[in-house]
């Protein structure tokens, strides 16, 4: 056997296995990365959450933070309900401005 058709074996196997390659870095790219982004700010989001703040879960529940107990939150609901929520299922946070609480009173 000569050693240039070997050598040309090894050079054609790589070149073959490029575009494999180049499709995980697409994927990467384009879907991996994005979304484990969006989920750090989602989780800086929900760390970041304080009494007063109006919230909607992932299920539509509309509330405001009373208190928190660990990985839960108590929100109190439009009738003066209280529920005791995940913090993992807040999808959406409001901060509630001083002027946009003296509008309601």
């Amino acid at each position: 056997m000569p050693t240039g058709t070997s050598g040309q074996s090894v050079g054609m196997g790589l070149i073959g296995f490029l575009p494999f390659l180049l499709i995980i870095l697409i994927f990467y790219f384009l879907l991996i990365r994005p979304q484990a982004k969006k989920e750090k700010e989602m989780e800086k989001m929900r760390n970041e959450l304080k009494k007063g703040d109006e919230i909607i879960t992932m299920s539509g529940i509309c509330g405001s933070v009373l208190e928190f107990r660990g990985d839960r939150i108590v929100i109190k609901v439009e009738d003066g309900g209280k529920l005791t929520l995940l913090k993992s299922s807040v999808a959406v946070v409001e901060t509630v401005q001083p002027a946009q609480t003296e509008q309601k009173k």
